[in-house]
């Protein structure tokens, strides 16, 4: 049945218009995977020829194949990353993630080694990865000092996710460099215009505040500043009065704590280790246990992928973005995929259920992907543009 399953898909997509063909070998290449790896290689690069080819307004298209390459072959998406249209926040993210939850460890752990200056440098995939590469040392002082690196070469004061990184992960390099680091990173704050901000920290009752984003970025890494250099640390708040107020409040700095806390967990209490219950999302905020979805044989989640199918088909603002990247898409293919999941090769009766040929190809390729114990996977969603508001016009008499 499985095996049918994806001679289906495949058939079906080779008779699809080129954007869902696209989509879909790349998907299908994510599924393959699982059964032959030469063939994998082989979908993906032929959906990424195809999905290249399509003209510039489909670049979510060239995003998508970036991300499903992660997830395939993480040299394609490394190699592929610069053709995509400008920088954008999150994609390098996203993309390590995807190689991590794949198996590509040791190709991410290269990448964060050694990132791209292009690309906004993902520092909690980088955490993610540091976490999985416990029992080599050496890896993780390679994606450490490639976060360093990576810190001290961009602009602005302040690195989101650097400062928890650098907390957790200091004690991994000699004292001398870690020391030498730390003074690199307060010296770039420190040379970097000041701005303006409002930015709050808090815990246990104890709460610091800040309208300069220079003391703010000092205060982010101060509990390290202080453990490898008292001197500085001192000299720092004789010379900045927030930052010395909110020392006053967390001794030890603010990610300093937490830091300690999450090194003395034991690790089946932390990350991918812990196990958690299995939920499918329903919009934005419902959380449906699985034993009730499948009770109700997945009634909530399709009710809300058929009212974003309605959205999408509108006939008066009809969705114009690659169906790949429409929010029902999105959400027959996560039924699909928890329905195969936890029921096999039998779930393939709620294929029936999905109006549209192109988003049940896609489905049915995720519920391969469930029944064959591969991760869950994401992606973009792009909703209809909102409809125009047209005010009446004003009369004037003559």
């Amino acid at each position: 049945m499985l095996e049918q399953l994806l001679s289906e898909a495949r058939s079906q997509t080779e008779r699809s218009d080129p954007p869902v063909k696209a989509a879909a070998l790349l998907h299908l290449a994510r599924v393959w995977t699982a059964f032959d790896q030469v063939e994998a290689e082989r979908l993906l690069e032929t959906g990424i020829t195809l999905a290249f080819e399509i003209p510039p307004a489909s670049d979510e298209l060239r995003s998508v194949s970036v991300t499903v390459a992660a997830a395939v072959s993480p040299q394609h998406a490394i190699r592929l990353m610069p053709l995509l249209a400008g920088p954008s926040p999150g994609r390098a993210a996203t993309i390590i993630f995807n190689m991590l939850r794949h198996g590509h460890l040791a190709d991410a752990v290269s990448y964060l080694s050694d990132p791209p200056s292009r690309e906004q440098y993902p520092y909690t995939a980088a955490m993610e990865a540091i976490g999985r590469s416990r029992n080599d040392v050496e890896s993780q002082r390679s994606i450490l000092r490639g976060a360093i690196r990576a810190r001290l070469g961009e602009a602005g004061s302040s690195a989101h996710g650097f400062n928890m990184l650098f907390a957790l992960g200091w004690s991994l390099l000699p004292a001398e460099e870690a020391k030498q680091a730390v003074r690199n990173i307060v010296q770039r704050i420190v040379e970097e215009p000041d701005g303006q901000t409002q930015s709050r920290f808090s815990k246990d009752g104890s709460v610091a505040r800040f309208s300069s984003i220079r003391e703010s970025s000092l205060f982010g890494i101060f509990g390290v500043v202080r453990q490898l250099d008292a001197e500085l640390a001192d000299s720092l708040c004789c010379e900045y009065p927030q930052l010395a107020a909110a020392v006053v409040a967390f001794p030890q700095g603010y990610h300093t704590e937490f830091a300690a806390r999450r090194a003395k967990s034991p690790p089946e209490q932390t990350g991918a280790q812990c196990e958690q219950p299995d939920y499918i999302t329903v919009g934005h905020s419902r959380l449906l246990p699985i034993p009730e979805a499948l009770r109700t044989e997945f009634r909530e989640p399709f009710e809300e992928a058929l009212r974003l199918y309605a959205l999408d088909t509108d006939s008066d603002n009809p969705n114009q973005a690659p169906r790949e990247c429409w929010p029902s898409a999105m959400e027959f293919r996560n039924i699909l995929f928890k329905a195969g999941r936890h029921e096999g090769r039998a779930a393939a009766r709620y294929l029936d259920r999905i109006p549209d040929r192109d988003l049940r190809l896609f489905a049915q390729i995720e519920l391969v992907a469930g029944d064959a114990g591969l991760p869950q996977f994401g992606g973009m969603t792009i909703p209809p543009h909102p409809r125009p508001r047209f005010l009446p016009m004003e009369r004037k008499d003559r």
